[in-house]
Order: C-alpha cells, then sequence, then structure tokens
C-alpha cells in the first residue's frame, strides 16, 4: 500500500484538492457575477496557490474571465463566469441529476 508521503499519492491528492477548489469557484461565480480573488479565497477557504491554480485552468479552459481594477493604490482582480463556463456547470449539474 503507498503511504501519504509517496510522491505519486501526494500529486493524486492535489489534484482532488485542485477540482474540489475549480468547481467551488465556478458554483461561487454562478451565484455572484463577480468576485474578487480574497472573497474566492475567503469563501472557499483555499489557499493562494491552489486557488490561483484553479483560476489559471479554468481561464485556459474559457470558463471564466478576469478583469483587473485599482481600488486606491490596490490592484484587485475580479472573475466572472463566461457563457462557456455556465453551459459546462449546467451540463455537470445535469450529470448529477441523472446519477441521483
Amino acid at each position: 500500500m503507498l503511504g501519504v508521503d509517496c510522491p505519486r499519492v501526494k500529486y493524486r491528492l492535489l489534484l482532488i484538492v485542485l477540482a474540489i477548489v475549480a468547481l467551488g469557484i465556478v458554483v461561487a461565480l454562478a451565484t455572484s457575477e463577480r468576485r474578487t480573488f480574497t472573497e474566492l479565497r475567503d469563501a472557499l477557504g483555499a489557499t493562494d496557490g491552489n486557488l490561483n491554480a484553479s483560476l489559471q485552468k479554468l481561464e485556459q479552459a474559457g470558463y471564466l474571465a478576469a478583469s483587473k481594477k485599482t481600488e486606491g493604490r490596490v490592484a484587485v482582480t475580479e472573475y466572472q463566469l463566461t457563457r462557456a463556463g455556465q453551459k459546462a456547470l449546467t451540463a455537470y449539474l445535469g450529470q448529477l441529476e441523472r446519477i441521483v
């Protein structure tokens, strides 16, 4: 049996964590027009690294769009679900309904 310290096990666990974070991001954005990085991080309880990795993957897939704005002297990145992201979530929920 492979232990948690095994590199393959760590990698697989990381993939699971990133998938859970990605689903959380899509659901959070589906319930709000826009959310900032900080809002998503705090709502999901994700680390900055895991959240950033998941956001990048979702953006590359075309499921979300990022925009930057300035609040005072602070740069803020906002995210919103794209039409493709909405369709993907709807399809995923449809699959879950068929299973249940």
